[in-house]
């Protein structure tokens, strides 16, 4: 059963952002089964892939499924040109606090890989129960501050109001390059102390697999032990790969929330 919603987003803008989602559930599915939210990439919307093979699979396995637009994306408010990173955690923020106190993932590809390492890392411990980044777009940073975004090249020092990318088909204002650029990723994750799952492909030509290691890699040195799949030749959205991802996400979150009794 799909149940559509709309929120705002409390950030003091005015008017505020409206953000469009929906919470998914297979026939069956309890009230206080565990739900997992879903960061969609850059450009995306809620139901594109990969996540939307995630979003299957957990439906499947007994989770609650929650998929929602980011602010100038799809359904919800706001425009393209007026999105930043630091604004999408926002958006993931308020979309965690319409599900507050109950057992939460959260997942995210690509750029809503970030999002949702930032959003996890800021959250109140014991508010993310775990997480799942399928080619984290950690890139981003680096991209905004040498001066070039997928086709895009700028004066980093100075960037212009608006930049075209992806053949001019999306305007990417300046406050979003401002923003990446200022970003601390890595050490903001440092915070993050619940199980994480990290999967990239080594075929990936828009975010290189080593930003996807170093998630995984930091907390090593840490002493944390977490999922790591790197797959041989899968690209950044892992074409034809969909399920062995999806099955990947979903064996640790179900090991997370839905433990098997000890001894067996």
């Amino acid at each position: 059963m799909d149940t559509c919603f709309e929120l705002t987003r409390p950030d003091g803008q005015s008017p505020p952002i409206r953000l469009a989602g929906v919470e998914r559930a297979a026939p069956g599915t309890g009230q206080d089964a565990p739900v997992a939210v879903l960061c969609h990439g850059f450009t995306d919307r809620m139901g594109t892939e990969p996540l939307e093979s995630v979003a299957k699979a957990l439906l499947a396995r007994g989770f609650r499924v929650v998929q929602f637009d980011f602010d100038g994306h799809g359904a919800s408010g706001g425009s393209f040109a007026g999105m930043t990173v630091s604004k999408e955690v926002l958006d993931a923020q308020a979309v965690l606090a319409r599900f507050a106190g109950r057992r939460t993932a959260l997942v995210g590809h690509s750029q809503g890989g970030v999002v949702a390492a930032l959003a996890a890392a800021r959250a109140e411990k014991g508010t993310v129960g775990a997480l799942a980044l399928l080619a984290p777009g950690s890139v981003l940073r680096d991209d905004a501050q040498r001066g070039r975004i997928f086709d895009a090249s700028f004066d980093p020092a100075d960037p212009p109001e608006s930049v075209p990318v992806m053949g001019g088909r999306f305007l990417l204002g300046r406050g979003y390059i401002l923003d990446a650029q200022s970003l601390r990723i890595h050490e903001e994750f440092g915070n993050f102390a619940a199980p994480l799952c990290v999967v990239h492909g080594t075929g990936d030509r828009i975010v290189p697999w080593c930003c996807g290691e170093r998630f995984v890699r930091d907390r090593a040195a840490r002493g944390k032990r977490d999922a790591w799949k790197l797959l041989p030749g899968a690209d950044h959205t892992f074409t034809a790969r969909e399920p062995e991802v999806s099955a990947f996400v979903a064996d640790f979150l179900e090991g997370v929330f839905f433990p098997a009794p000890s001894g067996k």
